[in-house]
């Protein structure tokens, strides 16, 4: 599955401020073979107060080029294979 996010934060992974999105994301993520984040370096370091999935069960990333150094080390430490576009 393809998974967007309203926030991406270092240790806890996708957050939202969604319960109701959150349970649904939780849900799709649960069935899914394989997860797919997508999205734009301006969700990284925001925190929403609910969190949706850990970087865990997450398999790669597809982001632009201006994330940032210590998020890029974050994902490779966590085993997640980065995509940059």
């Amino acid at each position: 599955m393809f998974l967007a996010a309203q926030s991406i934060d270092a240790e806890l992974g996708v957050t939202d401020t969604s319960f109701e999105i959150a349970q649904v994301k939780r849900a799709m993520v649960h069935a899914a073979r394989q997860v797919i984040l997508v999205a734009d370096s301006s969700k990284w370091s925001r925190h929403g107060f609910i969190k949706v999935v850990p970087f865990t069960n997450i398999h790669m990333v597809i982001t632009d080029d201006e994330l940032p150094d210590a998020a890029r080390a974050r994902l490779a430490e966590m085993g997640v294979a980065l995509h940059l576009v």
